[in-house]
């Protein structure tokens, strides 16, 4: 009797090994070009370093501050962690479904049966009825249904935990590039506070020589139209500021005064290496974490296909039951109220097979769309990082040129107010050259701005390391 039940169980287990579907753990493998063009395009350079927020967080204890308040603290954040917490829960719960489930019951009832019920008539019949045991049933995975669905329940998992790790990385980046670009208009808000104070000077001068006759009244009006233009530069700017600054307060779930007070103890400056490594696109496909949360969500829908294909064969559940019953609650206990009951359900949708199939070509296509899907958070990947090399570059070369500039700028400036202090030239060209410094420098910040801007960008399109030793994370 022991050598049959274990040859039964040898020959359940050796057919429990078969499983029908695609196999999830067979990946695509995407083409991808063998080099970023951006970077064929630019010139090699020896020391050129991946670029990464955390280096930018290493030299910049506000952004530090800022970043360590995101990752703890973001609402983004929180939701993602939850999802995960909830994968994992099913997860769980899809892996249970592989082993037997027991439950306990207890019973009383007590059942008068209709007296005009039988055709004979007659007085109804009180009984009771106490009952008290086990039951048990275990699907027995013939065709690898349930760990097919586990399976899909632990890509989603995985799924869930990358796109834990693309927030994090999407929510750093949106932190650094909020907080420079609140420092670039800080740093323009500056500048034009400083031409409201060089022009408030050439007022002065320009009326001064107007009483003394040597100077006429329209000089004076001119110089005071282009203060008030220049003043009128000041409240967009400073509304500007203070909506970065309300954007920094949501995303790092800080309040306003605390962001605003963080934001005055800034570095002057910000330097990043000029000469980058961006790797090869190859190396995305590992890197990226919303690449990978694809790549489950493909695995997890090709999973699911074997799901479906599983219902259109028989569905063999082993059955069990133990306990004891009887009509009178003294008697319940004793040697004659055992009951028992054993044996195997088999559940076949024969007249089904035209919805079984339906739902086995939905799932189809759900894993089409999902690998579809897949190449196209690839090809985005791989045109986000060359869009963000292109963008630095571009800055680059603009904030070179500029920077010749605004030494002219100053220079011609200068050259200007001396000479018409000594009467050789009219009062428009010093609003001439004033006019055209402002601008430049203007220009120059804004550049500054969008090299940082950009660096934060290829970061984040590498998906470098997006916190260091400083910067504090949520747990999943």
């Amino acid at each position: 009797m022991r050598a049959h039940v274990l040859g039964c169980c040898g020959v359940l287990a050796l057919v429990s090994g078969c499983a029908i579907g695609p196999d999830p753990d067979q990946r695509p493998i995407p083409e991808v070009p063998a080099r970023f063009v951006e970077v064929e395009a630019a010139p090699d350079a020896a020391g050129a370093q991946a670029p990464s927020i955390a280096r930018l967080a290493a030299g910049d204890a506000t952004l530090a501050a800022l970043l360590g308040a995101g990752l703890a603290k973001n609402d983004d954040l929180r939701i993602a962690v939850a999802r995960v917490a909830e994968a994992r829960a099913l997860l769980g719960a899809a892996e249970a479904d592989l082993f037997p489930t027991i439950e306990s019951f207890a019973e009383a009832e007590r059942r008068r049966q209709s007296g005009n019920a039988d055709e004979r008539g007659g007085d109804g019949v009180t009984e009771n009825r106490f009952s008290v045991g086990v039951q048990s049933s275990w699907e027995l995975d013939l065709w690898g249904r349930l760990r097919s669905a586990a399976a899909a329940a632990t890509f989603d998992a995985r799924a869930a935990e990358a796109s834990l790790h693309d927030v994090r990385r999407s929510l750093a980046a949106e932190i650094a590039a909020e907080y420079i670009r609140v420092r670039g208009l800080r740093a323009q808000l500056g500048i034009a506070q400083r031409g409201v104070v060089n022009q408030e000077r050439l007022a002065t001068i320009t009326d001064a020589l107007a009483r003394e006759g040597a100077g006429t009244i329209a000089d004076v009006r001119r110089v005071d139209a282009r203060l008030e233009r220049t003043r009128a530069a000041i409240p967009p700017l400073e509304a500007a500021v203070r909506v970065s600054v309300h954007r920094l307060s949501v995303l790092c779930v800080l309040a306003p005064a605390e962001v605003a007070s963080l934001l005055e103890a800034s570095p002057d400056a910000i330097s990043v290496p000029e000469s980058l490594a961006a790797g090869v696109p190859s190396d995305l496909l590992r890197a990226r974490p919303d690449i990978l949360a694809s790549e489950f969500e493909l695995a997890a829908a090709t999973a699911r296909v074997g799901v479906a294909t599983a219902d259109l064969f028989p569905r063999v559940t082993l059955l069990g039951d133990f306990g004891v019953a009887s009509g009178e609650i003294g008697k319940l206990f004793s040697g004659d109220s055992i009951a028992f009951g054993v044996g195997p359900s088999v559940r076949w949708p024969i007249l089904n097979f035209g919805r079984v199939r339906a739902q086995v070509r939905a799932q189809g296509a759900r894993q089409q769309a999902a690998l579809a899907a897949y190449e196209q958070v690839v090809r985005r990947a791989v045109a986000e990082v060359e869009s963000a090399l292109a963008e630095h570059r571009g800055a680059l070369g603009e904030r070179a040129r500029l920077e010749l500039a605004i030494a002219s700028a100053i220079e011609a400036q200068r050259l200007a107010q001396l000479r018409y202090s000594a009467g050789a030239d009219p009062l428009i060209a010093v609003l001439d050259a004033e006019r055209e410094r402002l601008e430049i420098e203007q220009q120059l910040e804004d550049s500054r701005t969008r090299v940082l801007t950009a660096y934060v960008a290829i970061s984040r399109a590498l998906a470098s390391p997006v916190a260091g030793p400083r910067v504090a994370q949520m747990a999943p």
